[in-house]
C-alpha cells in the first residue's frame, strides 16, 4: 500500500529560541493552563533547564508546551520552540490523549540504570520489593517511613531515602505472609496501621502470633481506614487469648 505523505506534518527548520513571550498564542479550544502543574514544572526547569521544545503551527498557535512557556517566562529564560505547519487541536488532543504516564516500573527502572547517583538505594528497592511480592507504594512505605505520601514523591524525583531496612524487612515478611489468607496483606492501609500498632501503641505485639491469628480468624480483621484496620488488628491478635490483651493506648492522632 503506498504511503501517504500528507499525514505527515512538516517541522520548519531547526530548534528557535524567543524571549518575546507574546508571540505565542493560544490555540482555541485548548485546555487552560493548571497553576500546580505550573508550579511542579518550574523546579524541574530551574534545576535541569527545558529539554523538550514547545510545539507551535506557523501562526504560532501552542500545540504542545504552555505549561513550559508560562514556566520559562516566570524564570526569565528563552522557550525553546518547533514551528510544525498544519498543526491544529486535533493534533492537540492526540497527544494528551495518547501521552502515557510513567508508572511504578517506569521510575524504578529510571533511577536503577548504571551512573545514577541513588542507583543502589533503587536496586535496593526493586529488590525488597520483589522479594516480598509488594505493591509499590507499600513497598514504598515500608522502606522510607513516610506517612506524608508514603515516599512517593521522593521516588519519583529520584532522591528517594530508606530509613529502616531491618525493620522494613520484619514488616514486608509478615505481610507476605498475611497475604496467603487475607486480601488485607496488599493494603496500604493495612500496612500502615500494622507499622502503627507495633512501633507506636504496641512494641510487644508478635507478629509470629498475629499471622495465626488471622488465619484463623480473617473475619476479624475491618477496615476500611487506618484506624478501624488498627483496632481490628488487636481484636484479632487477642481473641481468645488469656492473660493481659493488648490495646490501643491512642497516643497519636487519626491517620
Amino acid at each position: 500500500m503506498p504511503d501517504n505523505k500528507d499525514k505527515y506534518i512538516p517541522i520548519a527548520g531547526t530548534l528557535k529560541f524567543t524571549s518575546d513571550y507574546s508571540i505565542f498564542e493560544k490555540a482555541k479550544g485548548n485546555r487552560r493552563v493548571y497553576p500546580i502543574q505550573v508550579a511542579k514544572l518550574l523546579l524541574k526547569i530551574r534545576a535541569r533547564g527545558q529539554k523538550v521544545p514547545v510545539i507551535v503551527n506557523e501562526n504560532m498557535e501552542v500545540i504542545d508546551g504552555q505549561h513550559r512557556i508560562e514556566v520559562c517566562e516566570k524564570l526569565g529564560i528563552p522557550v525553546m520552540y518547533l514551528i510544525c505547519k498544519k498543526a491544529s487541536l486535533d493534533d492537540i488532543k492526540d497527544i494528551n490523549n495518547s501521552a502515557k504516564l510513567w508508572n511504578f516500573d517506569d521510575y524504578l527502572k529510571c533511577y536503577s540504570r548504571n551512573g545514577y547517583k541513588k542507583q543502589k538505594t533503587y536496586l535496593t528497592l526493586r529488590s525488597f520489593k520483589e522479594r516480598y511480592d509488594l505493591p509499590g507504594r507499600i513497598a514504598l512505605y515500608l522502606l522510607s517511613g513516610n506517612t506524608h505520601d508514603l515516599g512517593l514523591n521522593d521516588f519519583r524525583t529520584g532522591d528517594f531515602k530508606i530509613d529502616n531496612l531491618k525493620d522494613a524487612h520484619m514488616f514486608g515478611d509478615c505481610l507476605k505472609k498475611i497475604r496467603k489468607t487475607h486480601k488485607c496483606g496488599r493494603s496500604v492501609r493495612f500496612a500502615r496501621a500494622l507499622v502503627n500498632n507495633v512501633s507506636i501503641h504496641n512494641s510487644d505485639l508478635n507478629l509470629d502470633r498475629l499471622v495465626k491469628q488471622i488465619e484463623k480468624y480473617p473475619q476479624k480483621i475491618k477496615g476500611p481506614n487506618v484506624e478501624e484496620f488498627e483496632d481490628s488488628i488487636l481484636y484479632c491478635y487477642s481473641y481468645q487469648k488469656r492473660g493481659k490483651k493488648l490495646s490501643n493506648r491512642k497516643t497519636v492522632g487519626k491517620k
